[in-house]
């Protein structure tokens, strides 16, 4: 599924065996690639202009949001009034918000304020990073192809 030309990092590595060796592919699965993959996939892919991208809340983000300082926050996450899941809960549940990050600096929370709403801590797993691994799907000779799979802005 990966194209010819396939992009692996904005450092200008590009083409099928550039990405084996970034993902360290030799045959089984021990690869971080299928992880990282599982997760792009699973947050939905989106039409953006004449590719498809994964995961779907990159397609359509407002200029406003810094890619360094915004996190996704997942479906179904509560904010907390502190670092732990004992502490108080605050506001409704959020679903794919966009907050913007104020203290990333703990290893399993970290502080943030959904614009117009709360602000308080939601678990690391909680979230996806802008930054994070994409995928780019382009049609070429009639089948969708992996054009790019990166991280990073």
């Amino acid at each position: 599924m990966l194209s010819d030309d396939v992009t692996v990092n904005f450092g200008g590595g590009r083409g099928r065996d550039a990405f084996a060796a970034f993902w360290k592919i030799q045959g089984d699965s021990t690869s971080p690639v299928w992880k990282e993959l599982e997760q792009a996939l699973a947050r939905g892919c989106a039409r953006d202009g004449d590719a498809l991208i994964a995961p779907s809340f990159l397609a359509d983000l407002p200029d406003q949001f810094d890619s360094f300082e915004t996190a996704i926050i997942l479906p179904g996450t509560r904010l907390r009034a502190g670092k732990g899941v004992k502490t108080a809960l605050k506001g409704p549940v959020l679903d794919w918000a966009l907050a913007n990050v104020l203290d990333d600096e703990g290893e399993h929370w970290i502080e943030v304020a959904v614009p117009g709403g709360p602000r308080g801590f939601v678990s690391r797993g909680r979230t996806a990073s802008l930054l994070g691994y994409r995928l780019n799907f382009k049609q070429r000779g009639g089948q969708w192809l992996i054009t790019a799979f990166v991280a990073g802005d």
